[in-house]
């Protein structure tokens, strides 16, 4: 307790002076972070987002001098046959980071934390919040239990969630109507929108057709006819069903990336394990997935280490130190699963091309590893380990999972498409190891990564 008189000096500070602008800079903007005295600079920016993020990058730097590592991940404890394990999910935004870490394996999942953790030697894990900051877009009951009562508990917050007009929230919601548009038109011009053509489309004058492209997408200047599908839900720990007590936490003995992949050359297995800390390590650099901005305009494969933009120090240092920590963690598994498709998008999944890695796939894979059921095949192109579809042993699992999700391979070659999937392959390997040897990472690490 704190009585009158009691000093504190706190281990970083934030200075944050939106009105006062950085005249010179790009935007007028800019973030000094002094790294010396744990002092970050804001001046100009008005995103009060902001503040975390400047106490998120001096604390990197901290617990990396201490011989540790933050993450951007979440975590849960997860309690399968006669062992209890935290987990460890990394993912950039739009990966299923959150939606996997609130979801069931095993007879007992319990929720640690949402984004970010700082992992020790040993397997010992820090968290950083006392709650959830979750994407609604799609949120269901049926998907999402979790997330959707967090949602709804009254203690929660929610920003860019569509409200009817009985104020009842549409998790789904897609185009605007103009009667849509006509009474939300002072939210919408607020936000950005031009008023005139507010006007002109609540009064009938343009129709959605015309301002949306075959991908759905509206033209420059009237975003507004979509909701946007950045929709998020602020949620306290309290609100969560069965949170961990953070006081009682085991070890980290599993951890996890996700890569969203989607496109024709969407190829990552639905399930990997890496075969050495080295090889994971890799992989953490890489952050692989498949990106879109909040208006759903941006898309394509993107690749960013995985604490950036948030680890202020050269970022080959975040892979070896993730490889030195994995290696004191006896017996842990080191995968990555990808959570968006295999050959393919939401397009062509409807017509028979593609497959979508589905939410109860997902869960039977983590499953399945967790309890140790599965039986595992070296991958010819990238020597980490695949599930091995043609094991006996593995029959409940491909019961649950395609063949063609677990070994994508497959599917390109039922399709006549094995050469795409080659070259796919021999440009992967080329690529990830320019994009490691920008970043100063080690060679053994870009070896067992690339080849």
């Amino acid at each position: 307790a704190v009585t009158p008189g009691d000093t504190f000096t706190p281990d970083f500070r934030v200075i944050y002076t939106p009105d006062c602008p950085a005249e010179g800079m790009p935007g007028e903007q800019a973030i000094i972070v002094d790294l010396d005295e744990m002092t970050t600079y804001i001046l100009g920016p008005d995103y009060f987002g902001e503040s975390k993020k400047g106490a998120l990058r001096m604390l990197c730097a901290q617990v990396y001098a201490k011989g540790g590592l933050v993450l951007h991940a979440g975590a849960k404890l997860v309690h399968v046959g006669d062992r209890d394990v935290t987990m460890t999910i990394m993912g950039l935004s739009g990966t299923g980071k959150t939606t996997t870490t609130f979801s069931k394996q095993g007879t007992l999942t319990q929720p640690v934390q949402d984004d970010m953790v700082a992992l020790w030697p040993e397997g010992e894990l820090s968290v950083t919040e006392n709650g959830c900051f979750a994407k609604t877009f799609g949120l269901s009951e049926e998907t999402e239990p979790v997330i959707w009562r967090g949602t709804l508990d009254p203690r929660a917050w929610t920003e860019n969630v569509y409200l009817d007009e009985d104020g009842v929230a549409d998790f789904s919601k897609g185009a605007l109507s103009p009667d849509d548009v006509a009474r939300l038109a002072d939210v919408l011009i607020g936000t950005g929108a031009d008023p005139e053509k507010v006007a002109a489309y609540a009064a009938g004058a343009q129709s959605l057709d015309e301002l949306l492209d075959e991908r759905g997408t509206p033209q420059d200047g009237w975003d507004f006819v979509k909701w946007t599908e950045n929709g998020r839900s602020i949620i306290p720990f309290a609100a969560v069903d069965d949170a961990a007590d953070l006081t009682r936490l085991p070890p980290v003995r599993s951890m996890g990336i996700l890569n969203r992949d989607e496109g024709a050359d969407a190829a990552t297995p639905g399930l990997v394990r890496f075969t050495s800390p080295e090889q994971a390590a890799g992989f953490f650099m890489l952050g692989e997935t498949t990106k879109t901005s909040a208006a759903g305009k941006e898309t394509g494969k993107t690749r960013s280490p995985f604490t950036q933009p948030f680890f202020p120090l050269a970022h080959g240092l975040q892979a070896r130190r993730f490889s030195a920590l994995a290696e004191t963690m006896p017996g842990v598994d080191l995968w990555m699963m990808n959570t968006g498709f295999v050959g393919g998008d939401g397009r062509s999944v409807k017509q028979g091309v593609g497959l979508k890695v589905k939410i109860h796939h997902s869960s039977a894979m983590l499953e399945a590893m967790l309890s140790g059921q599965v039986v595992w095949v070296k991958d010819p192109d990238f020597g980490y380990e695949v599930v091995d579809v043609d094991a006996p042993e593995n029959a409940a699992l491909l019961a649950l999972v395609p063949a063609e999700i677990l070994q994508p391979r497959r599917l390109f070659a039922a399709q006549g498409r094995a050469a795409d999937h080659d070259a796919w392959a021999a440009r992967m390997r080329r690529e990830r190891r320019e994009f490691l040897l920008r970043f100063g990472v080690d060679e053994a690490i870009i070896t067992a990564t690339c080849g």
